[in-house]
């Protein structure tokens, strides 16, 4: 299989028998049209329209970073038969930016939907896969919020880890059913007994919950599926209702415009009805709706409980709110719609000045750090001018690869120059005669030194979660 890579949302044209038929996925992209109908086994919307709610499953895969959470996902697409069995260089197909392929990590959490047959029943499984790393949370936290169910991925060489129990307490908050899984259990170094002591009695699972599998081999899949299946609720909501749906995630894509990623609360969206925002409250008429598969698929529909995508005439990119209630624009006044409150806001640890190696590129970085927000909303992002630079953004982050990630996906998907800087930090002082606090933010706007009475700086106020063997005694 050839597989090319190109720009974020770049379309393909098909030939032969989709001739002319535009398809779009979130990353690489597929040039063989054979090839992609050997990755991808379309849902149709009869399908789709047929899934009864109660045989939907919202899931997402948590983990620390290095545990097997894409590996596992080609696994569960696999044996859904949603892709074929994938060749070792195609495998972790969810990974779908240049840099996670580059880093062999997840950076952007990713959603896919198939079909399971068990007993004469079809399920729709809306699986999502997760970053692990901490710097990359905050897309752990917009993940959970459209799922029911979360399945606790254990590496079985390492045991349990700091994400893990970040991960976990997490999907304990928003009340999701957690599925504890040992992977790995095929390897030399397995610790199988260690690590599921460690997992009863840290997060006080019971033995015979945890289920052992290998992510790699396919060893424990089925009953992972049979796990999924009667241990993760389906979704609520009341398809008689009007539509009301919740924004998780976007992304912008060149050709499309503003992709919005929801899952239906209540009711159902087609293509052609007219939707409002609850945070903007402006209208959008619905263009394209369907379900992502890691394609797109427009199916034209979704119903109550679905995970899917969207596509609206929204003209600004900030528009897209992560959180956002949208709902039917049947309802004119929009303090009677049941709003979702919005994700808590990420804490920046890690600044840096960004700013473009030529000055006449800076709105080309501006509409580039824009797009970039949209898919990542944790960043803070400040208008910056430096003397030596010029114009450019003083950008907070969740981390230092959070930044270093940030930074080559600008360079990588918008082809830009830049150049980071370490950030002024900014001073407040007290001036002597008015007791007036100023903020100082480099030395050519400090007051002069007989004027100041004190300064005072930043700090960080931390907690710091260590096992026991790493405190030193005072004793």
């Amino acid at each position: 299989m050839i597989v090319n890579r190109f720009k974020l949302g770049l379309n393909i044209f098909l030939t032969n028998k989709f001739y002319m038929k535009k398809v779009v996925l979130f990353g690489d992209t597929i040039s063989n049209p054979d090839d992609l109908n050997k990755l991808v086994n379309k849902i149709e919307r009869q399908q789709l329209e047929e899934i009864n709610q109660k045989s939907i499953r919202n899931f997402c895969i948590i983990a620390h970073i290095d545990h097997g959470k894409s590996t596992l996902s080609d696994r569960l697409l696999e044996n859904c038969g949603a892709i074929n069995k994938l060749a070792k260089k195609d495998s972790q197909i969810l990974d779908t930016l240049k840099v996670e392929r580059d880093r062999g990590i997840t950076v952007k959490a990713q959603t896919a939907s198939m079909l399971y047959q068990k007993d004469d029943e079809e399920y729709l499984l809306n699986l999502i896969d997760t970053p692990g790393h901490v710097d990359f949370s905050y897309e752990v936290v917009r993940s959970i919020r459209p799922c029911q169910g979360a399945i606790l991925l254990v590496d079985a060489t390492k045991g349990v880890q700091a994400q893990t129990l970040s991960n976990f307490s997490k999907a304990k908050q928003y009340n999701l059913e957690i599925i504890p899984v040992i992977n790995k259990i095929d390897l030399t170094a397995a610790q199988i007994e260690f690590t599921t002591h460690q997992i009863v009695n840290t997060l006080k699972f019971r033995e015979e919950e945890i289920l052992l599998i290998s992510a790699k081999s396919g060893l424990g899949i089925d009953k992972l599926f049979d796990s999924i299946l009667k241990r993760i609720p389906p979704p609520l909501g009341d398809p008689k209702k009007s539509f009301r749906a919740l924004l998780f995630d976007a992304r912008y894509v060149e050709t499309r415009g503003v992709v919005l990623l929801v899952e239906i609360l209540d009711g159902e969206l087609k293509k052609g009805d007219t939707i409002r925002s609850y945070h903007s409250d402006k209208k959008y008429e619905v263009f394209e709706v369907g379900i992502v598969q890691p394609i797109l698929n427009n199916t034209g529909i979704l119903k109550t409980g679905q995970v899917g995508y969207l596509i609206t005439n929204m003209k600004e990119i900030s528009d897209a709110k992560i959180g956002d209630t949208f709902f039917s624009n049947n309802i004119k006044d929009k303090q009677l719609v049941e709003a979702i409150s919005g994700f808590e806001v990420s804490k920046c640890m890690v600044y840096a000045g960004v700013y473009p190696t030529d000055p006449s590129d800076f709105d080309e970085l501006k509409r580039g750090i824009n797009k970039m927000q949209l898919s990542d909303a944790s960043i803070k992002v400040e208008y910056e001018q430096s003397l030596a630079l010029g114009s450019g953004f003083r950008i907070g982050f969740l981390g230092m690869l959070h930044l270093d990630v940030f930074t080559q996906r600008l360079e990588d998907e918008y082809d830009l120059q830049i150049l980071v800087t370490t950030p002024s930090v900014p001073f407040r002082c007290t001036m002597r005669n008015t007791k007036q606090k100023v903020i100082v933010e480099n030395a050519m706007s400090c007051p002069p030194r007989d004027q100041i009475l004190s300064w005072e700086e930043l700090y960080a106020w931390a907690t710091i979660i260590t096992p026991k063997q790493f405190i030193l005694s005072r004793r």
